[in-house]
C-alpha cells in the first residue's frame, strides 16, 4: 500500500477520541517484506547453527537458509513462502545452495546433529533428507554434467566427491594432498573443478610445509594449468589472511574468494586478479556464504549477483560493472533477527546494534535499502551523546562477548570504527545506560544497569575526550533495602537535572532522588487512569527527548508518549494486548529511540525497526 494512503487510513482510523497527538508509522528500516504475509523473520535461537548461501531459480526468486526453514522471496525482498526443514528440528549448515534441474539440494543438520543432504522438488511442502550420516561437505553452487561436487577433508587430502539423483551415495571423484578444506567452485563453461583450502606442496617435506592455495583440476582430476595451485596466504606470517582463504564462488563468468570482515575477490578463470580485491571491511557481510548470479547460472539476468553473508538470512543484490569492473550493490534482502540497540539522532540517522555489528540507515531510507556504514562493534546498551560523540557499551561480534566502552563520532555517515575509550568493563551484562553532564570541572558520572549482577552501576568520566575510570565502578546505594529490592530488574536509565535518575523496571517507571543516605523515591508512573489498559505490563524500555518519554510496553505490544511534567499519556502506538505483523500492530517491541517528532521501534517479533511521527490529530 502506498505510505500517503495508509497513512491517511490510520489518521481516520483513530481521529475519534484521540490524544492529543498521535504517533503515526510511516515506514519499516531493516526488513525488505515490510509487513503481513510478506515479512522476513528468522529464527534467532538459530544464530549460532550453520550457515546459508543463496540460489536462483528459473523465475530468479531467490532461495536461501533461514535457521530451521528455507525462505523463498522476490527480488524485491518480499517473502514468498517458506518451506520448513523435516524432520521437525533439523536446521540449514551449507555454504552454498545449488539447483540441479528444478531441485533444491543444500547440507544441514538433523536434530541429533549428524550432517545430512537436502532436497526439495517443486510443489512439495518440506525440504527432506537425501543422504545423511556425511562427512563435513561443501557444496560447489553450480552443477556440473548432471552431477553436484562437494569437498571435505580427509586423511592428509582434500577429498572431491559427486552426487546425482538416483545415487544412494557420494561417490568418490579426486583427491587433492591438503589438510584443510575450504572451498570447491564448479566453472560449467570450462568444465573445471576448483578447490580451495590448506594444501600440500609437491615435495616430500609437503605436510610441513601447507600454504592456503586454490587448484584447478578436470573432471578427470587432472590439474589445468602450471597457473595452478596459487598461494593465497603465506601461513608463516599469518594465519587469518585477509586477503584470499581458499572460500570460492563461480558467479558471472569468474572465480570469486571471500574471507572475513568482508573482503571479496574476483579472478579470472585462471586465477589472476579481475580485478581483484573488490570489497573489504564490509562488517555487515562478517564472512561471505556464496556469491550466485540470478538465474539459472547462466547469468541470465545479465551482470546481477546475489550475495549472502553470515549474518543470517540476509542477501544483497548488486549490478557487476563491467566498464569499471566492481560491484553497485543496490538491496538488502532480509530482516533483523536480534536488535541489541537502536538510536535516532537529532540529525535522523538510525543505528541498529545487531548480532554481528552496529548498522547504520538514514530514517528516510527503505525498508530494503543497504546500511549506510556497518561497525565491528556492536552496542548492546542504548547509546548517549555528548557534543560530537555518542557513548555506549559494545561488544566486537555483538551479545555474550566482553563488553567494552566505545566513543563514536557521528559528524557523517562515512566509515569509520569506533573509538576505544577503556578494556573490559566488569559489567557482564549490560542493559541501560546514561551519562550525568560533566560539571565545570569536566567531571562527570556513567550510569550503567546490570542484569548478571541486578543493580545499578556508576563510574566517573571526564571531558574533553570522555575518559573512563574503568577501575571504580561501583553500585548505587539505596534508602533502604526494599526500595533497591525494586531494581534488580532494571532496563533502561535517563540522567534528570538535579542529579534525578529516572529508571524503567519492572510494571513502572521511577524517578529516583539523590539524598546523603542514597536515592530515594521522587515519583512513580505505573498507570495514568483507572482500567486495565492504563497500566504498564512487565518488560518496559524507554528513551526520554525534550520532556517526553517514549516507553515500549514490550508484553502489551504497544510504545506509549507521556509528558515527563505532567506524566500524562500524549500518545499511543500498536494496540493493547494484541500482537500483529501489519504496519499498524506491534510483536513485542523492546527498545525505542525518541529526537523531536520522530521515532524508532525495535518491533523485536517481527524483526523489523518501525518509524514514527509525532503528528497532531486529524481535524
Amino acid at each position: 500500500m502506498n505510505i500517503a494512503v495508509w497513512m491517511f487510513a490510520w489518521t481516520m482510523a483513530i481521529s475519534v477520541a484521540a490524544p492529543a497527538e498521535q504517533l503515526v508509522p510511516i515506514g519499516v528500516l531493516g526488513n525488505s517484506g515490510q509487513s503481513g504475509p510478506t515479512l522476513l523473520r528468522v529464527d534467532p535461537d538459530t544464530f549460532g547453527k550453520g550457515c546459508s548461501g543463496v540460489a536462483a531459480d528459473r523465475d530468479d526468486t531467490l532461495w536461501f537458509g533461514a535457521g530451521g526453514n528455507i525462505h523463498r522471496a522476490s527480488l524485491n525482498g518480499s517473502l514468498i513462502e517458506t518451506i520448513p526443514l523435516e524432520p521437525a528440528g533439523s536446521w540449514v549448515e551449507s555454504e552454498n545452495l545449488v539447483f540441479l534441474g528444478d531441485s533444491l539440494y543444500f547440507m544441514g543438520r538433523l536434530p541429533n546433529q549428524q550432517r545430512a543432504m537436502f532436497a526439495h522438488a517443486p510443489g512439495e511442502p518440506h525440504a527432506t533428507v537425501k543422504l545423511a550420516n556425511l562427512p563435513l561437505y561443501r557444496l560447489a553452487s553450480l552443477p556440473l554434467d548432471g552431477w553436484l561436487y562437494a569437498v571435505a577433508t580427509g586423511d592428509g587430502v582434500l577429498q572431491v566427491d559427486r552426487w546425482k539423483p538416483g545415487e544412494d551415495k557420494w561417490e568418490h571423484a579426486m583427491a587433492v594432498p591438503g589438510d584443510a578444506a575450504c572451498g570447491i567452485a564448479v566453472n560449467p563453461v570450462q568444465s573445471r573443478i576448483y578447490v580451495g583450502g590448506r594444501l600440500f606442496p609437491d615435495s616430500q617435506s609437503a605436510a610441513s610445509n601447507p600454504f592456503l592455495g586454490v587448484t584447478a583440476l578436470t573432471p578427470q582430476g587432472q590439474k589445468v594449468s602450471d597457473a595452478f595451485p596459487f598461494v593465497c596466504a603465506d601461513l608463516t606470517k599469518s594465519m587469518v589472511p585477509v586477503r584470499y582463504s581458499g572460500r570460492l564462488f563461480w558467479a558471472g563468468g569468474a572465480l570469486w574468494d571471500a574471507t572475513w570482515h568482508g573482503f571479496t575477490t574476483r579472478l579470472s578463470p585462471e586465477g589472476d586478479p579481475d580485478p581483484g580485491t573488490l570489497e573489504q571491511w564490509r562488517h555487515e557481510w562478517v564472512l561471505v556464504n556464496q556469491i550466485t548470479d540470478l538465474g539459472d547460472g547462466t547469468n541470465k539476468l545479465t551482470g546481477v549477483l546475489a550475495c549472502a553473508g553470515q549474518a543470517k538470512g540476509t542477501i544483497y543484490l548488486g549490478h557487476w560493472l563491467s566498464t569499471t569492473k566492481r560491484v553497485d550493490w543496490f538491496r538488502r534482502i532480509g530482516c533483523l533477527p536480534t536488535i541489541t540497540s537502536l538510536w535516532l539522532t537529532s540529525e535522523g540517522e538510525v543505528t541498529v546494534g545487531s548480532q554481528t555489528c552496529q548498522l547504520w540507515w538514514r530514517f528516510e531510507d527503505a525498508a530494503d535499502a543497504l546500511p549506510r556504514k556497518a561497525e565491528l562493534h556492536s552496542a548492546i546498551t542504548p547509546l548517549t551523546r555528548r557534543g560530537d560523540m555518542g557513548l555506549s557499551l559494545s561488544a566486537e561480534g555483538g551479545p555474550g562477548k566482553p563488553t567494552t566502552p566505545i566513543a563514536n563520532t557521528w559528524k557523517d555517515m562515512a566509515r569509520h570504527e569506533a573509538t576505544r575509550l577503556a578494556d573490559d568493563t566488569p559489567l557482564k551484562s549490560p542493559v541501560g545506560l546514561t551519562v550525568k553532564d560533566p560539571t565545570a570541572d569536566g567531571t562527570g558520572w556513567l550510569y550503567v544497569s546490570d542484569a548478571d549482577t541486578r543493580r545499578i552501576w556508576r563510574t566517573k568520566i571526564w571531558r574533553p575526550g570522555l575518559t573512563l575510570d574503568n577501575e571504580r565502578w561501583k553500585t548505587l546505594d539505596f534508602v533502604d533495602a526494599g526500595l533497591e529490592a525494586q531494581f534488580q530488574t532494571a532496563t533502561d536509565l535517563a540522567w534528570l537535572p538535579g542529579d534525578n535518575l529516572l529508571v524503567a523496571a519492572e510494571k513502572q517507571i521511577v524517578c529516583l532522588r539523590p539524598t546523603d543516605d542514597g536515592y530515594a523515591l521522587a515519583w512513580r508512573l505505573h498507570q495514568w487512569g483507572t482500567d486495565d489498559q492504563s497500566r504498564f505490563g512487565t518488560r518496559l524500555r524507554m528513551c526520554l527527548d525534550a520532556g517526553r518519554l517514549l516507553v515500549a510496553d514490550t508484553d502489551r505490544h504497544r510504545v506509549l508518549l507521556f509528558d515527563l511534567a505532567t506524566r500524562g499519556l500524549i500518545a499511543q502506538f500498536g494496540q493493547t494486548d494484541q500482537p500483529g505483523d501489519d504496519l499498524w500492530h506491534l510483536n513485542q517491541p523492546t527498545l525505542v529511540s525518541l529526537a523531536g517528532d520522530r521515532a524508532v521501534v525495535a518491533d523485536a517479533g517481527n524483526q523489523r525497526v518501525m518509524k514514527l511521527v509525532i503528528m497532531l490529530p486529524h481535524p
